[in-house]
């Protein structure tokens, strides 16, 4: 009996040893992976991309199922170029995990760039509406609806982006675009100015003010939005094509050839500058030059040269009938 009993605690003893020495390499196991995921998020974050893939690969090595590492390759893997690798990677995080909205906004983005912007918007709605208030993910799902022309629903999540951090000027600048394109322009006014009063100070910015305050009927407001983007970039040739235009419908077209013909010795093979340049010359009197630029037109394409004509055409028109109002005006007030 003695010896039973003592063979039996001795069973327990050693039972109980292997346990703790299991738990303890299960612990050290643990202590492992935390060790490597730390080398290789500092790794990562000095550029050193091969020692961090190597250190997150050793994670899982003692934690086969960890996601942050898992995912960690997966961006490795679309730095390197690899999008098809990346999406495996994502894809098996997403196994152990579903609800890594990290991992879900990442092969959002992976399957957006392939082109399938449907699948991309499922993914980023699902990162949305796990992290409610995460910026990345709320203007990506934004931007998405807005390259699938779904202007209405892009608003939303952009919106609720400008709401929880106004500061960030990119922000409203996108929801601006998606009030435009929704042919919103009083919004995407509203949008553009506060991206500006946020400290955007870019000429595009600039520019899409500029035209949709043309747009929004505001012509003041656009030449004043114009010029400061031709300030900040003197070779944007849109900026330069609009502002032109502006002058020229407001008669002032010895200006408008100023900027048309900045526009073209930016861009010599502008044909819209071009033509525009040769019509405000007519228009403001200078017909030698006008002649000259039509000539170059016509050596290029006659079709140009025929576009020229039209436009003087059309412009002296919209003069002569402009000048009809105003008589017929001042024969009712008489």
């Amino acid at each position: 009996m003695k010896n039973f009993f003592t063979r039996r605690y001795s069973a327990l003893l050693i039972t109980l040893t292997l346990t703790l020495i299991g738990s303890g390499e299960l612990f050290a196991q643990a202590d492992s992976a935390k060790a490597y995921l730390v080398r290789a998020g500092k790794a990562f974050k000095m550029g050193r991309i091969d020692r961090a893939a190597e250190n997150y690969r050793k994670v899982l090595q003692f934690d086969s199922a960890n996601v942050n590492a898992i995912r960690s390759l997966g961006v490795i893997a679309t730095r390197r170029g690899n999008k098809e690798g990346a999406k495996m990677l994502y894809e098996r995080a997403l196994n152990f995990d579903p609800n890594d909205a990290e991992t879900c906004n990442n092969l959002g983005a992976n399957y957006d760039e392939a082109g399938d912007i449907k699948t991309a918007i499922k993914l980023y709605t699902k990162a949305a509406n796990i992290d409610t208030t995460n910026l990345l993910y709320l203007t990506n799902l934004g931007n998405a609806y807005a390259r699938n022309k779904e202007y209405t629903k892009g608003i939303i999540p952009l919106k609720k982006a400008v709401s929880i951090k106004p500061s960030i000027w990119e922000n409203s600048y996108y929801l601006a675009n998606l009030y435009a394109s929704n042919l919103q322009f009083d919004s995407a006014v509203f949008f553009y100015e506060k991206a500006v009063k946020a400290g955007g100070n870019t000429a595009r910015l600039y520019y899409l003010l500029g035209t949709t305050s043309i747009k929004n009927g505001n012509y003041e407001a656009a030449g004043a939005a114009l010029i400061k983007a031709i300030e900040i970039d003197p070779r944007c040739n849109d900026c330069l094509l609009s502002l032109g235009h502006l002058y020229r419908l407001d008669g002032n077209y010895a200006q408008a050839a100023i900027l048309f013909n900045k526009a073209v010795k930016n861009d010599s093979t502008n044909m819209e500058a071009m033509i525009s340049l040769g019509a405000a010359f007519a228009l403001s009197g200078s017909y030698a030059q006008s002649d000259t630029v039509l000539f170059k037109l016509n050596q290029i394409a006659t079709k140009h040269g025929d576009t020229m004509k039209q436009l003087i055409e059309v412009e002296l028109k919209r003069i002569e009938d402009f000048q009809k109002m105003v008589n017929d005006s001042a024969d009712d007030i008489n």
